[in-house]
């Protein structure tokens, strides 16, 4: 079958083509008639070119220039340009995509697998098996795909994926990414967004109403609104403007939630945490300070530092550790103060004071106290054990039955 060729700078009125076309460099096609230019075969342009109508064509192939489509374009097969740019005015088509240097779309795209060395632009919406971006990735309406990756930049807006990593930023609307997130430098969402898994290595930032299972975030992490997770792990600043609930936390620097914090395991913080209203874990681990309004542990809280509540601490099992603070009352069915602790009113079952430690009142049924304690006031109702040099102000009272413990 014959190929057609259109000289360079020259111009061709085609219609339906049977088979091959081969554009030079600088020249321009349009269609003969209503319809669109329908080309059986490839057309390959040569560098610059303009077409002014519709094309299709089972591959369409453009070597070092510039490809303006100024209506749509369809290639059945594939769409590919060496050290190339291409825009396209009207919806494209193409069953795959390999693009080096840009890709420019001024309405929608459906593609397949669309692969871009440079950059990738959109300004509808655009559905693709996979999209894969060595530089900057921008797409104004809804992305739908598998699979998207991008080297530099992403700029998104309402998305439906899969899997989404960049290399740098990426910025979204809103939307879902039902498996995982991976950005190297810095991950906003604008609006709710839902999510399996979200790995950052350096800023993030959650709209209201976004809804995640794993987030891991290097740096600093942000949600605008209340947050659903199934495990959050940060390891400089965190903030949650509103309230929060989730399986797990884990805090190296500092974390805030401004409402109640609800968690069915663990909470772990080496630095600082602060929650504003009530706080509900499974377990608490404090290596720096924690703060709350009210803080309920089912099981264990170990304190190896300051944790302030307004209204108490009530946990299964409580420690201080050595040196550590508690400001509130503490309630639990053991409580154990290392040497050196101190705390205000304990209400437990068993409680035990090593060497050094202080409190201003103790309610339990068994007290023991180690050497050089310094207490306000005992109350018990089974046993009392006293060490050497220990002072307690008011005398220690045997009472008939433990009063209702507040929490």
């Amino acid at each position: 079958m014959a190929r057609m060729e259109v000289p360079a700078r020259g111009s061709a009125r085609l219609g339906d083509v049977p088979g091959d076309v081969h554009v030079g460099k600088g020249a321009t096609l349009e269609p003969a008639g209503a319809g669109p230019i329908r080309i059986d075969g490839t057309v390959d342009f040569d560098g610059d070119a303009d077409v002014l109508g519709a094309l299709e064509a089972r591959e369409v192939h453009v070597s070092r220039g510039r490809l303006r489509a100024h209506s749509s374009l369809t290639a059945r097969d594939s769409l590919g340009g060496d050290h190339a740019f291409i825009e396209v005015a009207g919806p494209l088509s193409a069953r795959r995509v390999d693009v080096d240097r840009g890709l420019y779309l001024e309405q929608d795209g459906v593609c397949g697998d669309v692969d871009v060395g440079g950059e990738l632009r959109v300004k509808g919406n655009l559905t693709a098996d996979s999209v894969s971006v060595g530089g900057q990735l921008e797409v104004h309406g809804v992305l739908k795909s598998r699979r998207v990756e991008a080297g530099g930049r992403i700029t998104l807006g309402q998305v439906d994926l899969e899997e989404l990593e960049v290399g740098g930023i990426a910025v979204v609307s809103g939307g879902s990414v039902s498996r995982s997130i991976e950005a190297g430098g810095k991950f906003e969402s604008a609006g709710a967004l839902t999510f399996a898994q979200l790995e950052v290595g350096g800023v993030a930032h959650l709209g209201k109403g976004s809804r995640g299972g794993r987030i891991d975030v290097g740096g600093k992490f942000t949600a605008d609104g209340e947050l659903d997770f199934s495990r959050l792990e940060i390891g400089g600043v965190g903030r949650v403007l509103g309230a929060a609930r989730g399986d797990e936390v884990e805090v190296g620097g500092r974390l805030e939630v401004d409402g109640p914090l609800t968690l069915t395991g663990s909470f772990e913080v080496g630095g600082n945490g602060t929650v504003r209203g009530a706080f509900t874990a499974g377990s608490l681990e404090v290596g720096g300070t924690f703060t709350a309004l009210v803080a309920r542990v089912i099981g264990k809280a170990d304190v190896r530092g300051t944790v302030t509540t307004e209204q108490g601490l009530k946990a299964g099992e409580l420690r201080l550790g050595r040196r550590s603070e508690a400001t509130g009352a503490l309630v639990g069915d053991e409580i154990r103060l290392e040497r050196r602790a101190r705390a205000e009113t304990i209400f437990g079952h068993h409680v035990e004071l090593d060497s050094e430690a202080r409190a201003d009142k103790i309610i339990a049924e068994t007290v023991v106290v180690g050497d050089d304690c310094v207490l306000g006031a005992v109350e018990y109702t089974q046993n009392l054990s006293v060490g050497r040099n220990v002072k307690i102000v008011t005398p220690p009272e045997k009472i008939a039955g433990l009063p209702a413990f507040p929490l």
